[in-house]
């Protein structure tokens, strides 16, 4: 690739600030950004076990289990028995994290909104589908991290 530039540092900073914006944000609902991940996967696919968001997101099942106890005990979720696997316990919502979720998404939206503020249409449709390029091409790769391989370096 010519003209090439180093583009992890960028993608650092982004992932910082952007962690730091969601974090004071939440931060009166008492939702770290050590739950959020969590909270934010829950709302798109209720009742998934701790084994399930442990395998998405390369982290051990105690991280797992640390951050679904928080957000118990803030009564955003509930552990239930698994009824195909009585050993397993999924996770869900409970009407407090439902309405919780309407709050997460504005503030996601209003992220969206500054990261990508004077972009065009275009420009964020194409930002867009390098992103998704980049994804895949990383998940394509020998360096893609496959289950339990994260070496502790992966963080939700």
């Amino acid at each position: 690739m010519e003209n090439y530039k180093f583009i992890g540092k960028s993608m650092s900073i982004i992932h910082r600030h952007s962690r730091a914006f969601v974090s004071n944000r939440l931060k009166e609902y008492n939702i770290g950004c050590g739950q959020f991940p969590y909270f934010r996967m829950l709302l798109q696919r209720n009742g998934q076990s701790q084994e399930e968001l442990s395998r998405y997101f390369h982290v051990d099942k105690a991280t797992v289990g640390r951050a679904v106890r928080k957000l118990m005990e803030e009564g955003y979720v509930e552990r239930r028995r698994n009824p195909k696997d009585r050993r397993a316990y999924q996770v869900f919502l409970t009407k407090k994290g439902e309405h919780m979720g309407i709050v997460v998404m504005k503030i996601l939206q209003e992220l969206t909104e500054v990261l990508t503020a004077d972009f065009t249409s275009d420009e964020f449709k194409l930002f867009l589908d390098l992103l998704d390029r980049m994804h895949r091409n990383i998940l394509d790769s020998k360096y893609a991290i496959l289950d339990d391989e994260s070496g502790g370096c992966v963080h939700a």
